[in-house]
């Protein structure tokens, strides 16, 4: 991997690639767990609070780990790109 980042921005890009590596990986999984409750509770979702925000709590997180990744991929791409 080529790299040209500064000494003041080192941390963020290691910061940046372990996100990007090791923690969006869950947003498969998080996403998997939303489906498999609207599967499970189906129509119970409607009347069941807590089981609906649950669901909707870890379709949130999925997305969110998703789109953290996606920033800090284009991020360090765009401040080492690979030639």
């Amino acid at each position: 991997m080529l790299s040209n980042v500064s000494g003041d921005t080192s941390q963020w890009h290691s910061f940046g690639m372990e996100w990007k590596e090791h923690i969006a990986w869950f947003s498969p999984l998080l996403a998997t767990v939303a489906i498999f409750m609207v599967f499970y509770y189906r129509r119970g979702l409607a009347t069941n609070n807590t089981a609906r925000k649950i669901t909707m709590a870890f379709f949130v997180l999925a997305f969110a780990t998703a789109a953290i990744a996606g920033v800090f991929g284009a991020l360090i791409t765009k401040a080492a790109p690979v030639k």
